[in-house]
């Protein structure tokens, strides 16, 4: 996850996930504001070559008034057939204040003896 970039005379923050290092180019991402599916349009890159793997893009859009709510949390979340199954890879930003910018990454592992009930 790259830190926002803040368009103030759009009144729009513009969040993007790079993901790098891939193989096969196909994938998917989707993204999360507070662990719910986000309604805002996102865009990703098709994959690009580089380097005998593959890169790509993911742009979600907010309205600034929206990203200047704290503590809510913005999530990409990627989807790949190289990634082993039960497996989820998640980055995550917040903004805390209008000073402090917060990001997580998560690699997450979900058991087979955990299964929603």
């Amino acid at each position: 996850m790259l830190p926002p970039l803040k368009q103030t005379r759009e009144g729009v923050v513009t969040l993007t996930c790079y993901i790098k290092d891939f193989y096969p180019k196909e994938l998917y991402v989707s993204w999360l504001i507070d662990d719910k599916d986000a309604t805002h349009d996102f865009r990703t890159t098709g994959s690009m070559e580089a380097n005998g793997a593959f890169e790509a893009y993911s742009r979600l859009s907010v309205p600034l008034s929206e990203w200047d709510v704290p503590e809510r949390a913005y999530s990409c979340l990627v989807h790949h057939e190289s990634v082993e199954q039960n497996k989820i890879y998640v980055r995550s930003i917040t903004q805390n204040s209008p000073q402090q910018t917060t990001m997580v990454n998560l690699n997450m592992r979900i058991s087979d003896r955990c299964k929603a009930q």
